[in-house]
This record gives structure tokens, C-alpha cells and sequence, in this order.
């Protein structure tokens, strides 16, 4: 199967607080994790986004200079380092709809049972010079035919 790369924005950050203060203290190419959710009241090919929490420590710890930046990027949404680290994970959003519909098809198992699938943040830059979160997926593509 060809392997291709999907580019999508991330939307809805500004529901799930503290996705945009998560989002300040992240650079591009860090790892992300979709999750389908199908059960989803307001879209069945719904993906969420979502961050590890342990994918902000280089190692077992986390660096004072991220715990710092963690402390004061999230505070605003009103959430200290030490509450962003206690948890797993932390949803950031969801893949912008009108892509997600192409993903659904491709994030399940053999069985037709929704999968875990790794992605990563990329950015771009809009018109007015704001900061736009976009998710890159690599993903095996089954050949047409």
C-alpha cells in the first residue's frame, strides 16, 4: 500500500480548554493521536485530536523551561503545569469535518473497528498573521483497482 500525507486543520481548540495554551507550548512535528468517534452526536465521522501527555517530557521528567512555558500558556485557560501533567492526555480538537469524512474510511482495523492512529502538528501562518494549528497524517492507502 502507497503511503500518503494528509494535511488538515484542527479545529474547535477554543472548546477544550487548555488546547490553545497547549497548543502555544508546541512545536511543529510534534507527535499527536486521532482517535475516531463515531459515536459523536453532531458528526459520525468525527476525529478527535489529541495530545499525550508524555510526549512533552524528553524523557521520564519534564524540563523546567516546559513545565514554565506550560505554566504560562495555560494559566489563562486556567490550568497550572502540574494539572496538564497529571492527566494522559488532553484533547486539542477535532480534523476539520470536511476532511474527516475522507480519514473515517481509512482510520479502522480489518475488522471495520475505528483504530488509534499517530499524526503530527504542523503550522501555518493565516493572512493576518495568526498562527494555525494543522494535523499531518501519514497513513497506508489501500490501491484502487
Amino acid at each position: 500500500m502507497p503511503l500518503q500525507s494528509f494535511t488538515a486543520p484542527l479545529r474547535g481548540d477554543y472548546h477544550h480548554p487548555p488546547a490553545k495554551g497547549l497548543l502555544a507550548c508546541l512545536p511543529s512535528d510534534h507527535p499527536l493521536l486521532l482517535i475516531r468517534e463515531p459515536d459523536n452526536a453532531y458528526d459520525e465521522n468525527a476525529v478527535m485530536v489529541l495530545l499525550e501527555t508524555s510526549s512533552l517530557a524528553a524523557e521520564e521528567e519534564i524540563s523546567e523551561d516546559t513545565a514554565a512555558l506550560l505554566e504560562e500558556k495555560c494559566a489563562p485557560y486556567g490550568f497550572s503545569s502540574e494539572e496538564i501533567l497529571a492527566e494522559d492526555s488532553w484533547m486539542l480538537g477535532y480534523i476539520g469535518k470536511e476532511y474527516a469524512i475522507h480519514l473515517t474510511k481509512l482510520l479502522i482495523d480489518s475488522e471495520g473497528n475505528p483504530t488509534e492512529y499517530k499524526a503530527t502538528l504542523s503550522f501555518f501562518t493565516n493572512e493576518k498573521g495568526r498562527q494555525m494549528p494543522l494535523v499531518v497524517i501519514e497513513i497506508d492507502v489501500p490501491e484502487e483497482g
